[in-house]
């Protein structure tokens, strides 16, 4: 059941994005705290459905946003700084030649784009409708299309999904070390069988403050 998969969830870290400090970053890293929570057995969240998955994290949403000081909440497999550990080959389109384009993916729960007030240059943030939507940045148009401004564009992100479409590109942003070349991403709803999500949180608290906040509720079993 749930709270055996979760039983002992523990408070990994909490810091802030402000941490990354250089110029022009592509997002907004003001007030916003990153923090993890981490099951005792990772691989036991592999027998829980979906629905069991979404339920809780609708839970922590509702526990997280009713805190003091809390702004916004989303969640996400990776943020500047936390680099997603997934990446998929990305085959070119049709009429464009060369080598399909090893890209990181990111998976992101609605609002994502929006708490990190990174710059969308071309169509729109994801929404809960955009099922079969991806957000790419820059550096992954220009690789695969050879251009930016590519709203509409079919995408096979990964294999075993049909084709998703391009309904937004976003500005480069590091995830790594500033002075690292730009990786081309892409960006999807968070895959529902996800609970190693990083939750993202926008307030003017301290991560002091975030934390006791936190691991207090961790304590009384609300954010299993």
């Amino acid at each position: 059941c749930m709270a055996t998969v979760l039983a002992g969830v523990s408070l990994a870290f909490v810091w802030q994005l402000a941490s990354q400090a250089y110029s022009d970053h592509g997002f907004d890293p003001t007030n916003v705290h990153v923090v993890e929570l981490r099951p005792p057995n990772p691989m036991a969240v592999f027998t829980v459905t979906p629905a069991e998955i979404i339920a809780a994290r609708q839970r922590r949403r509702a526990v997280i946003e009713g805190l003091p000081g809390i702004e916004a909440v989303t969640f996400a497999s990776a943020v500047p700084g936390r680099v997603a550990q997934f990446s998929s080959l990305i085959p070119k389109p049709a009429g464009v030649e060369g080598d399909a384009v090893r890209s990181i993916v990111v998976w992101a729960d609605v609002g994502y784009t929006e708490l990190l007030r990174m710059k969308l240059l071309y169509g729109n943030a994801l929404t809960a409708a955009d099922t079969d939507g991806v957000l790419v940045n820059q550096t992954l148009a220009r690789r695969l299309w050879e251009r930016e401004n590519v709203i509409g564009e079919p995408i096979a992100v990964y294999r075993g999904r049909g084709l998703m479409r391009v309904v937004g590109v976003l500005k480069d942003v590091s995830f790594g070390h500033p002075g690292e070349d730009i990786q081309p991403m892409v960006f999807a709803l968070l895959a529902q069988g996800s609970f190693g999500d990083a939750i993202v949180v926008r307030s003017a608290a301290s991560d002091e403050d975030i934390r006791r906040l936190l691991q207090r509720r961790v304590d009384e079993g609300a954010l299993n």
